[in-house]
């Protein structure tokens, strides 16, 4: 099975040098914001979003922790705050990237949502 990255405005295929990330469902926080920066239900339940990836072109370089720091790693490791912002679907973007905007509803959203 070819894994492909599950932006919808994203086509890109898993390659040797193309990095793909799995959803963090073990941070429910976390989750909520990458689910609403990705335009996808909050509710959508785990064993759906483990079969589902996000691809490097999401993230900007500074999500991602210094390579020197896990020279064992082959994959680079995002940062524990990390979450897509980069070349998403446009109802949320200005020019391809997360807006501020969106940004403060993502926060808003989440609080009102787990109040």
């Amino acid at each position: 099975m070819v894994h492909t990255c599950c932006v919808d405005s994203c086509s890109t295929e898993k390659r040797p040098n193309v990095i793909f990330h799995r959803f963090p469902p073990a941070d429910p926080e976390r989750l909520r914001q990458w689910l609403l920066a990705l335009d996808m239900d909050p509710d959508t339940p785990n064993f759906i979003l483990g079969k589902l990836f996000v691809c490097q072109k999401h993230f900007l370089p500074d999500d991602y922790h210094d390579p020197h720091m896990h020279l064992g790693r082959r994959a680079r490791l995002l940062k524990s705050k990390a979450v897509p912002s980069q070349f998403l679907t446009p109802r949320f973007c200005e020019g391809g990237q997360l807006s501020p905007d969106h940004l403060d509803q993502l926060v808003t959203c989440r609080c009102k949502m787990l109040w």
